[in-house]
C-alpha cells in the first residue's frame, strides 16, 4: 500500500474513534498492469523508412512513435570553479594589500599558474532538444492528437481520484481530496535495475514505487535512456482538419536525463541500456 493508502486509513481511524463508526477500509491503489497507447507515426506503414530514423517515447500511459525530420541536440556541460577561493573579505584585503606592495617593490604580482587552476563542481543532466513532426496517414486521431497529447502528458502532474471514506463510494460526504501524483521518476525510488520497463505496468506509488517514468529510443535502439525527465513540449497544429483531428502537427521536445550524466551512463545509453532494462542482478539503484 502507498502512502496515500495510508494517509486514507489513518484518517478513516480518527473519524472512526470521532464517530464510533467502522469504516471499511478498502484502498486499492492505480492499476499498473494497463498497457500503454500506441500512437503517432504507425509501425506498420512505411517499412522502408529504416528503423534508425524511429523514436519511441514511452510512458507508463503512452507510446508515442515518431521518425526523424530534422537535426537534433545533444547538449551536455560541465561546471568548474576556482581551486582557491580568495572571495572571504578578510584575505581579500590582504591579499590585495600584499599583492600591491609587491607589484610596487618588484613591478610583479603575487600569482601563479598554479593559483589559476580550478576544480570541477558538478556536471549537467544529458539535455536533449528535437522537433518531431506527426503527419495522419490512417488516423489523424492517434496519428496526430493522440500523439501531441501523450507528449503533453508527460509534463504535467495527474490528479489522484478522491476516495470516501466510507462503504458507499458515491458518498457525497466524507471524501478525502484530491492528491496530485507528480510527472516522471520518483525520486525516492530504490528498486533493482531489473524492475519493470518503462510503460509495462509501474507502482504508482511516489514512496515505494518507480513513479512514472519516461524512456526514449532512438538510432534502431542502439541508443536508450529511460528515467528521462519531459522539461517542455511545444506543439504547433496544422489548420487543416481531416474528420477526427489536424492533419499535423509539430512539437518542439526538450528533454533531460534525471541525474546527473556520468561516463558510465552514457556509455550505456549509447549501447541500448537504461537504468530498467539493463540485465544486471545485483545491483540496486
Amino acid at each position: 500500500m502507498g502512502i496515500l493508502g495510508t494517509i486514507k486509513d489513518d484518517i478513516k481511524d480518527i473519524t472512526s474513534s470521532v464517530t464510533g463508526k467502522v469504516f471499511k477500509k478498502s484502498y486499492v491503489p492505480r492499476n499498473a498492469s494497463t498497457k500503454p497507447i500506441v500512437c503517432g507515426f504507425p509501425d506498420g506503414e512505411f517499412p522502408e523508412v529504416d528503423s534508425k530514423y524511429r523514436i519511441k517515447i514511452t510512458s507508463s500511459k503512452y507510446e508515442v512513435h515518431s521518425i526523424m525530420q530534422d537535426n537534433f541536440k545533444f547538449d551536455v556541460t560541465s561546471e568548474w570553479g576556482p581551486l582557491v577561493n580568495f572571495d572571504i573579505p578578510f584575505l581579500r584585503e590582504l591579499g590585495g594589500f600584499e599583492d600591491s606592495a609587491f607589484k610596487a617593490a618588484t613591478g610583479i604580482v603575487l600569482k601563479n599558474m598554479a593559483l589559476t587552476r580550478r576544480k570541477w563542481m558538478g556536471s549537467s543532466p544529458l539535455r536533449i532538444n528535437m522537433r518531431l513532426e506527426f503527419r495522419a496517414v490512417n488516423d489523424a486521431e492517434n496519428e496526430v492528437v493522440t500523439a501531441v497529447r501523450g507528449l503533453q502528458s508527460m509534463v504535467l502532474p495527474e490528479e489522484m481520484s478522491p476516495q470516501s471514506m466510507g462503504n458507499d463510494p458515491k458518498a457525497s460526504n466524507a471524501i478525502i481530496p484530491f492528491f496530485l501524483q507528480p510527472p516522471g521518476p520518483n525520486e525516492f525510488w530504490g528498486g533493482s535495475r531489473t524492475a519493470p520497463v518503462a510503460g509495462e505496468g509501474l507502482a504508482s506509488s511516489r514512496l515505494f514505487g518507480i513513479g512514472d517514468p519516461v524512456s526514449l529510443e532512438m538510432f534502431g535502439g542502439t541508443f536508450k535512456l529511460d528515467l528521462i525527465i519531459v522539461k517542455s513540449v511545444s506543439a504547433v497544429f496544422d489548420k487543416r482538419m481531416t474528420a477526427n483531428g489536424p492533419m499535423q502537427a509539430t512539437v518542439e521536445l526538450n528533454l533531460e536525463s534525471y541525474e546527473m550524466m556520468t561516463k558510465n551512463k552514457l556509455e550505456e545509453a549509447y549501447q541500448g541500456l537504461g537504468y530498467t532494462t539493463k540485465q544486471t542482478t545485483g545491483i540496486t539503484r
